[in-house]
């Protein structure tokens, strides 16, 4: 959990800056942030997503997806393909979701 605090990814980011990253055939990095709003009502998130979204909202007064500080979620140097009101378990299986990341894959002959 310290490794998604706002200081620690600065931290990284600063260290490891994606400029100048080798990347296989040339590839981007990309990301996607999700802001729960405390709309943690999904199956399983009753735990570490409320927990989680209580400790990074009402604490620390940051957005999240119930995991991931807001901030947190983009790295700078990135391609930034979208923000969505979902929260960490629920970015990952939307549609919606997926259909923007597939937007951003290359086509493989």
């Amino acid at each position: 959990m310290d490794n998604l605090k706002p200081e620690w990814c600065k931290k990284f980011n600063s260290m490891y800056p994606i400029s100048g990253s080798p990347m296989y055939m040339h590839g981007k990095i990309y990301t996607i942030r999700g802001d729960s709003d405390g709309k943690i009502n999904q199956q399983g998130a009753m735990g570490e997503l409320y927990i989680g979204w209580h400790e990074l909202f009402l604490i620390n007064k940051t957005d999240s997806d119930g995991l991931v500080p807001y901030n947190s979620s983009v790295i700078n140097g990135a391609i930034h393909i979208g923000d969505f009101k979902y929260d960490h378990q629920d970015i990952v299986r939307k549609l919606d979701v997926a259909e923007r990341a597939a937007q951003y894959l290359p086509e493989f002959a």
